[in-house]
C-alpha cells in the first residue's frame, strides 16, 4: 500500500499537568494477519495517575535520516527503522498498549519545547508505571550469520542461569557459567549479545 499521498500525522496538544493529572499518551498497536504488513496504530491520551495497563519499550532510536513511514490514526507518521522493527516484533508477540517515547512524545522541532519540559521528567514516573518494560536490542552484524540465532539462545540461557542465583561469591559464579552442555560456546556467545548499541546508550540507565 502506497502512503505518499496520505496526510501527515500531527499531535494534538497534551493538557496542562495538575495535582490530579499527568497526561501522557499511550500508543496502540493494531494487529495483523499480514507479518510483512505496514504497521498501523491508534495513539491515545492517558492520565499516568489513574495507572492505565501499558508496556515500555526501551529501545536505540538507531540513525535519524533512515525512516519508515507507519500509519498512524489513520495518517502518515515517519519512525527510525530500529523503531519500525520493535514496532514489527511488539506486533508479533501480540502486544497491544505500549510506550514509546519517539512516538507518544511530540518530536516537532518547532511546537514540542514545552512538550518535551513536561514528558521528560515524567520519564522517571512512566517506566516505574509499566506493567512491564520490553527491550529491543535491535541487529548487529554477526546475527547476519546462519547460527547466529542459536548463540544468542546460547548467550540468553546462561544470562537466566546467572539471574536466578543470589551470587555472593565468584566460585558460584563459576560454577554457574560451567553448566549446561556447552558451557564453553555460552561463554563465547555473549559478547554478541553485548554487542548491541542498547548497553552503551545513556538512557538506558535511566530506564533501568
Amino acid at each position: 500500500m502506497s502512503i505518499e499521498g496520505v496526510e501527515l500525522f500531527k499531535h494534538k496538544p497534551l493538557s496542562r499537568t495538575t495535582r490530579n493529572s499527568q497526561p501522557f499518551r499511550l500508543l496502540e498497536i493494531l494487529p495483523s494477519t499480514d507479518p510483512s504488513s505496514r504497521i498501523e496504530c491508534k495513539l491515545h491520551h492517558a492520565n499516568l495517575i489513574k495507572k492505565p495497563s501499558f508496556k515500555a519499550l526501551s529501545y536505540v532510536w538507531g540513525e535519524a535520516g533512515a525512516r519508515v513511514p507507519i500509519i498512524l490514526n489513520s495518517k502518515r507518521y515517519s519512525v527510525t527503522r530500529n523503531c519500525y522493527s520493535a514496532l514489527l516484533r511488539l506486533r508479533e508477540l501480540g502486544e497491544t498498549t505500549v510506550w514509546v517515547d519517539a512516538i507518544c512524545i511530540n518530536q516537532s522541532l518547532h511546537t514540542n519545547n514545552d512538550e518535551k519540559c513536561s514528558q521528560i521528567p515524567l520519564m522517571t514516573y512512566i517506566y516505574p508505571a509499566a506493567k512491564e518494560v520490553l527491550v529491543w536490542l535491535g541487529h548487529v552484524d554477526e546475527e547476519r550469520e546462519a547460527d547466529s540465532q542459536e548463540t544468542e539462545f546460547l548467550a540468553v540461557s546462561l544470562l537466566e542461569d546467572l539471574s536466578v542465583e543470589d551470587i555472593r561469591h565468584i566460585d558460584l559464579f563459576a560454577d554457574i557459567a560451567q553448566r549446561g552442555e556447552h558451557p564453553e560456546l555460552r561463554w563465547k556467545a555473549l559478547p554478541l549479545v553485548y554487542g548491541h548499541t542498547w548497553f552503551r546508550r545513556l538512557w538506558t540507565h535511566q530506564e533501568l
